[in-house]
């Protein structure tokens, strides 16, 4: 019975590392946010079955509490992570032409370099959904703060943006940022 577990833990192990082609392919040579998204798919669905598969195996054979509770928090990253990786995107499709479009205004960008993984930030405030936050590119930021350092010391001046977006999974699709007055 361990075999058939450990076969089944190799093969998903196979399975993660043969999906790991689409998705280096995607980010190595297009620089479209939206397909790789799509072309990463097979990798997180990888994933989330290696989680499932070793948290089973782990609950099966637990002779402790501990692999007890490491099953569960396997089983609980897999679902987290499938429901923001795949089931998001896989939201999305039905908005990939008519994604939805929201106005932000009082902007501010964050830049964060942890771990070597840049993250660059925009948050602004929208007038019915409040203050918003979403992940954009490094040349997006760089657009965004020369923006903000022309109306830094203006009193009445403010960077706006119209930003469409994927609603589930945030991601954008487009973004225009002005100064307004």
């Amino acid at each position: 019975m361990v075999k058939k577990w450990q076969h089944l833990i190799h093969a998903g192990g196979i399975l993660l590392l043969i999906s790991l082609i689409p998705m280096m392919v995607a980010h190595l040579f297009i620089r479209d946010q939206i397909v790789c998204q799509y072309m990463s798919l097979p990798f997180w669905v990888s994933v989330c079955i290696l989680l499932f598969v070793g948290a089973v195996y782990l609950f099966r054979t637990a002779q402790r509490i501990s692999n007890v509770l490491l099953s569960l928090i396997l089983i609980a990253a897999g679902g987290l992570m499938g429901y923001r990786e795949v089931i998001c995107p896989l939201l999305d499709v039905s908005h990939l032409e008519d994604p939805q479009v929201i106005r932000l205004d009082d902007l501010q960008f964050y830049s964060n370099n942890m771990a070597d993984s840049m993250v660059t930030q925009l948050i602004g405030n929208s007038r019915g959904s409040g203050q918003i936050k979403f992940d954009i590119s490094y040349e997006a930021y760089e657009e965004g703060e020369k923006l903000y350092e022309q109306v830094k010391n203006r009193k009445g001046y403010d960077v706006v943006a119209d930003i469409e977006y994927l609603p589930y999974s945030k991601t954008i699709i487009g973004i225009d940022m002005w100064i307004e007055k």
